[in-house]
């Protein structure tokens, strides 16, 4: 904007001197030329130094170069007096404060002591000199003062915007680690409850079969036919998670006979009498909530295979009250302290996304059951 107002105060300034010295062509001629030299000069060395705000060495010499061009151009054409209002703007921007007024008093002296020394004291152009230094005289400190707040004003909203930027740079780094540090335990999850429990189905397989082979052939056969199954089924658990899909048991899209799929492995894994009740179906839950209760189902189970020593389990399926609740119990040895990892922990974590909550509590007559409840 400063720009724009250099250069119509130069051309008004040229206006005025072709104007009022037309009778003197030649000198108003060289003070025109002298018009254009400050035009090149602010605009070739002073514009970086103006717009960076940096006081030193070179905004002073071109502060100098503006008052020198002045000067020259008033001992040609007192007319050219016109140009204070452009060099007061110019001192203020490239000078600190306390030398920018003593920048444009010199200025506002010019002048008329120009006049003198090249005219003498009998000058026609003496008064008009005087006049419109005391005009300026009076009008300068306002320029000042308003260029010097702008200028302040400016600084400010670039220090804030450079604050909002490092700000939103910071936030977008935090929503970054945070959505990393999401991701990670999202997968943590995912691998517990697919991965992690089916090699452990099939550790204790193959611990079952070392001890069958000599014994009891037939076992052996089953439990490997069961290893194989268990093992496809961790294949495609590791390429669903990859392509982002549903659990491999809820394929069908039917809940109730994934979670039945699931106890009859329990049983023919473990030996433990499996018993289902409840509800033979269930209302549409969508797929987050489908697996929010078939991840804390499997981990259920996957306890009862680890710590349980249970003879007895039970899975109990219900809606009530608004809520889809699934209950897992057994006759085991009873509550075992969460030890760290992403068991207990992990299910709680997927059902309070989805709305729900587990509860992990002792049977009565022994045991442990957990229930988990989704809102339908």
């Amino acid at each position: 904007m400063w720009e724009l107002y250099v250069v119509v105060g130069c051309v008004a300034a040229v206006a005025v001197v072709l104007v009022m010295d037309h009778d003197k062509l030649g000198r108003a001629l060289v003070a025109v030329a002298a018009i254009v030299v400050l035009l090149i000069w602010t605009f070739t060395f002073g514009r970086r130094l103006l717009y960076s705000r940096q006081f030193g060495w070179q905004s002073t010499l071109f502060a100098g170069g503006v008052l020198a061009i002045l000067a020259f151009a008033l001992w040609f054409s007192a007319p050219a007096t016109s140009l204070l209002p452009v060099i007061f703007p110019l001192a203020f921007m490239s000078l600190p404060l306390r030398w920018a007024v003593v920048a444009t008093l010199v200025a506002n002296v010019l002048p008329p002591l120009i006049v003198l020394l090249s005219q003498g004291s009998d000058s026609p152009d003496l008064g008009y000199s005087v006049a419109v230094c005391l005009m300026t005289f009076v009008v300068s400190p306002v320029i000042g003062v308003v260029i010097t707040r702008t200028a302040l004003l400016s600084e400010e909203r670039a220090s804030l915007l450079q604050d909002l930027a490092a700000s939103r740079a910071e936030s977008a780094q935090h929503a970054h680690e945070a959505g990393i540090a999401a991701e990670r335990a999202r997968l943590a999850r995912e691998i517990h409850d697919t991965l992690a429990q089916g090699f452990t189905s099939v550790v204790t397989l193959v611990q079952a079969v070392e001890s069958e082979l000599d014994t009891d052939e037939d076992a052996a056969r089953r439990h490997l036919t069961l290893i194989g199954t268990t093992a496809k089924e961790n294949l495609a658990e590791a390429r669903a998670m990859v392509s982002e899909l549903t659990p491999t048991s809820l394929g069908d899209g039917d809940l109730v006979a994934a979670l039945h799929r699931e106890s009859e492995r329990l049983a023919a894994e473990t030996g433990i009498v499996m018993t289902v009740t409840g509800s033979p179906t269930l209302p549409p839950l969508g797929t987050a909530k489908d697996v929010v209760l078939l991840r804390a189902t499997q981990e259920a189970f996957s306890n009862i295979r680890q710590h349980a020593r249970a003879s007895n389990a039970s899975l109990d399926i219900d809606v009530t009250d608004g809520a889809a609740r699934i209950s897992v119990s057994d006759n085991g040895v009873g509550l075992v302290s969460e030890k760290a990892g992403f068991g207990l922990r992990g299910m709680r974590d997927r059902a309070e996304q989805v709305g729900g909550a587990v509860t992990v509590g002792p049977r009565e007559g022994g045991g442990t059951v957990v229930r988990i409840e989704v809102p339908t």
